[in-house]
């Protein structure tokens, strides 16, 4: 048998097994990732614990959170290269099944008797291929409909909701630190609206992170980010927080980041599993930390801390329901720096309406430019989704602030990007923060 399958970049062609024209697959191998490629454009990721990570068929991407839910999207190419992001099928359980029956039938014909015949090594650095193939479709094949359920039901007694996450952690091991958010009086926000915000104690914060590592089981060697949620963490007092830091470090070994390519490469090949480091949320209207206790932070191995700053006008941050604290949000990413955290700042594009747009505009830029992010920051658009039954909703209507349309929130979007990009000394990634991507979203993994 010849492999006919142009796999993807970092996959290796391992193994193809098959008995006829309609009945072939091809196994990929690429660290913790089982890649599954059928006839007709069609290839399904697991991970080592044999669940379903994502899957791309008939040029639509499927990806799996945690939570057994899909993010459906396809990568439209004209005019230009835009994601577009689909319903996804009506029963995702339904959906995951049918990828792991596919797990099912491969393993088949491989344990069949005669499969030698069957079984082509294609090439590959394994020392046994084909049994990596039987290992890895085994793990795979456990997964029915009432096993997925379970699987769902068990990370729900693992994680309290992950409401929100920024788009570069969708991907990262989240640890809940503390629960619900402290300030929850944002106009415009309901994702904590029903969660008491409460600190975990360090005896329940040990037994979750237990219960998240007996969760992940093998496939926690994926994992090399930690967020710590649910929302502002980094508020819990130095003595307690870093403590709880320890505890994962303890088990989890953290890479320094001083080290040089060779230095670091050894590491990772020593250490199955291991991180680079902690994020988090931050926000800048509570009592702030010094930056010697950021310093703290920074050593205990956190890296980026995420500022919802919405808007530099101080008006519009009150019709946002935060404090005016556009000049104590550059003073904590001055801090930040001085500490060595990279921040990544989120502004809420349509924040004030027609009425606002230039002041919201205008201001929000001057305000990220005093802030001088540097290269490692991170800056995110988010349009702002409004909610009826939120204060800001009535408010905006009763003050005649005019929301914006979407052509509108394009514009102001495009022309944030303009400015920022000719204040700005360094070159610090934009990118679109949709949130509606990210409500009770916990994806497994990249694909």
């Amino acid at each position: 048998m010849k492999g006919s399958w142009q796999f993807e970049l970092g996959h290796e062609p391992v193994v193809a097994i098959g008995s006829s024209e309609s009945a072939q697959y091809e196994l990929g191998s690429r660290p913790q990732v089982l890649r599954l490629e059928l006839p007709r454009d069609h290839a399904i990721h697991f991970d080592d614990a044999g669940r379903v990570i994502s899957v791309q068929k008939d040029g639509v991407s499927y990806r799996r959170t945690l939570d057994s839910r899909l993010l459906v999207s396809k990568i439209m190419r004209l005019p230009h290269r835009v994601r577009q992001h689909l319903d996804p099928p009506p029963d995702a359980l339904q959906f995951l099944a049918k990828q792991h029956a596919y797990a099912r039938d491969a393993l088949q014909i491989l344990e069949s008797e005669g499969y030698r015949p069957r079984c082509e090594v294609l090439r590959g650095r394994l020392a046994d291929p084909a049994r990596w193939a039987g290992e890895a479709l085994t793990a795979a094949s456990r997964f029915d409909l009432n096993v997925l359920k379970e699987d769902r039901e068990a990370l729900r007694r693992v994680y309290l909701p992950i409401p929100i996450l920024p788009p570069d952690h969708y991907s990262s091991l989240v640890l809940q630190l503390t629960e619900g958010c402290a300030w929850n009086r944002c106009t415009f926000c309901n994702f904590y609206k029903q969660i008491r915000y409460r600190e975990r104690s360090y005896q329940e914060f040990s037994a979750h992170f237990e219960e998240v590592l007996e969760y992940l089981g093998p496939s926690l060697s994926r994992y090399h980010r930690i967020f710590l949620g649910q929302a502002n963490a980094l508020m819990v007092d130095n003595r307690r927080l870093l403590p709880k830091l320890q505890a994962v470090t303890e088990r989890i070994p953290l890479l320094d980041p001083s080290m040089g390519t060779a230095t670091r490469a050894e590491f990772k090949a020593s250490h199955k599993n291991w991180f680079e480091g902690f994020y988090s949320f931050i926000d800048g209207f509570h009592p702030r930390k010094s930056e010697r206790e950021f310093v703290q932070l920074a050593e205990a191995g956190v890296r980026r801390v995420y500022l919802g700053l919405e808007s530099g006008n101080d008006e519009i941050l009150k019709l946002l329901g935060k404090p005016p604290t556009s000049e104590a949000a550059i003073e904590l990413v001055k801090c930040l720096h001085g500490a060595s955290i990279r921040v990544g700042i989120i502004v809420l594009v349509g924040a004030g309406g027609r009425i606002h747009f230039k002041r919201h505009l205008t201001s929000t830029l001057s305000t990220l430019e005093r802030m001088a992010l540097r290269a490692g920051d991170q800056l995110y658009l988010s349009k702002l989704v409004l909610h009826d039954e939120e204060p800001y909703a009535s408010r905006a209507e009763a003050e005649g602030l005019g929301a914006l349309s979407e052509s509108e929130q394009d514009q102001q979007l495009a022309d944030f990007r303009e400015g920022i990009q000719s204040r700005l000394k360094e070159k610090v990634p934009i990118a679109p923060y949709d949130i509606h991507l990210t409500r009770t979203q916990l994806p497994l993994g990249p694909s």
